[in-house]
């Protein structure tokens, strides 16, 4: 080869090469859904929650870290998760993801594959199972064998639990609703008494939060994962959803067809029925539509002397975007969220919610959830309940097909089967890539 074919092939290789780079930085800047970092320095994105306090939670952090006070930190929050993750998901794609963004528990996703874990110099391990409760040690550490190395993967901050509302009125002896079995029993009594629907639980339309709710019935049937679920899991705690509709099925049907609410917080907020489950951030919504604050009572999620002590748990997590532009201010964000003082004044924002840090959960126990109502974050809290985190694989999928299963009247064992088997194949094509021509039945 001459000298001139060599210098055109170099300067051909370098055009290329700065074409490429030119192709890069302007798919890093594009954005045809007008998804933009809008100028800021660093950008956060949450899920279904206050942006307003959640830019006291930044202030609060520029205080305890003085060098980014003059760095501009974005927030958005998202307050529908099926948006929320199709919009990382095009963020990726476009190099405009948010260097720092929220994960759910209850779902594997493939945005997993984008993100940093924490270095033990940031946040050590050990440390954080000493400050936490167990279940995020169990979640959220993982071992990176080649380096005999533990790592803390992603942040949590808090966390919620089901739990029993009840009308005082209706059920006046709290003894009595600690256990499934003497539940039903007081909850004939109630019926029968008060001539009262007495818990909101029947279809997957009604139940704000049927999805959650399915979950701890699970965990108590000692399966965590949607892939360990069978027909006797199922059968049981389809069972104990529905038990009561069974004996009052015309009293549910006349009681939905004839009103204008849409939500079993509506109908226990005006009176209809004596109890439902919910959740800490629940009773946002219920004091915003009104209740007697001495007539509402919380008492944790009732459990089974034959079944596993145990309930499903909710908590959305922080992580750290992969190609994140600024490392070491997301780090330092990260070991905020892990100390006392970034977990208490998340609390104090965001107190609808059960601090993660085990000895400010403990301190707290005692503290009015919400100021409209004399409920407390212990009310919420058994100290012989195993707090899971119950894998349905992808949060979107579970919870479009149980809401399904649940409006029907019969065949919930096949129905779920179906729904698992449908999981799990699409969780393999999009995760792992695996049979991609297969269609998921």
């Amino acid at each position: 080869m001459n000298i001139n074919k060599i210098v055109f092939a170099v300067l051909w290789a370098i055009i290329v090469f700065l074409i490429v780079m030119l192709v890069i930085q302007l798919n890093r800047g594009a954005s045809p859904n007008q998804v933009q970092r809008q100028g800021w320095d660093f950008n956060i994105w949450i899920l279904e929650e206050s942006r307003s306090n959640f830019e006291k939670i930044i202030r609060d952090f520029k205080d305890a870290f003085p060098k980014y006070s003059n760095t501009s930190i974005g927030i958005e929050s998202f307050q529908d998760r099926n948006v929320y993750h199709k919009s990382i998901t095009s963020a990726l794609w476009l190099w405009i993801a948010p260097d720092i963004f929220m994960l759910n528990n209850t779902e594997f996703s493939p945005l997993q594959n984008h993100i940093n874990g924490i270095a033990p110099s940031v946040v050590s391990p050990s440390d954080f199972r000493r400050d936490f409760h167990p279940v995020f040690a169990d979640d959220l550490i993982v071992r990176i064998e080649e380096e005999s190395l533990d790592i803390l993967a992603w942040v949590p901050v808090w966390y919620q639990t089901p739990a029993l509302f009840y009308n005082r009125r209706n059920f006046p002896r709290s003894s009595e609703l600690l256990d499934w079995w003497r539940l039903n029993i007081e909850m004939l009594s109630v019926a029968e008494r008060w001539n009262i629907i007495p818990i909101a639980l029947w279809d997957g339309t009604t139940i704000t939060r049927a999805e959650w709710i399915i979950q701890s019935f699970l965990a108590q049937e000692w399966v965590s994962n949607i892939n360990e679920v069978q027909n006797t899991h199922t059968r049981q705690a389809f069972s104990q959803y529905r038990s009561l509709w069974l004996i009052w099925t015309q009293n549910y049907i006349e009681l939905t067809s004839n009103s204008f609410w849409d939500t079993d917080i509506d109908y226990f907020t005006q009176w209809s029925v004596a109890a439902m489950i919910g959740y800490p951030k629940d009773l946002m919504t219920i004091a915003d539509i009104w209740y007697q604050s001495n007539m509402l009572f919380v008492t944790p999620f009732p459990v089974s002397e034959w079944n596993k002590n145990a309930i499903a748990i909710d908590y959305d997590y922080f992580v750290i975007q992969k190609n994140t532009w600024n490392l070491t201010l997301a780090e330092d964000f990260m070991s905020y969220l892990v100390s006392e003082r970034g977990q208490r004044e998340f609390i104090e924002h965001f107190s609808h919610y059960i601090p993660a840090h085990s000895w400010l959960a403990i301190e707290l126990e005692e503290n009015n959830v919400h100021p409209s109502f004399n409920v407390v974050y212990r009310n919420f809290i058994s100290d012989q309940t195993e707090l899971v985190s119950f894998n349905v694989l992808s949060h979107e999928m579970f919870s479009r097909g149980l809401r399904d299963i649940l409006n029907r009247e019969n065949g919930f064992d096949s129905s779920f089967q179906v729904l698992k088997g449908r999981i799990i194949c699409s969780v393999r094509k999009f995760r792992d890539f695996e049979n991609l021509s297969t269609m998921c039945r």
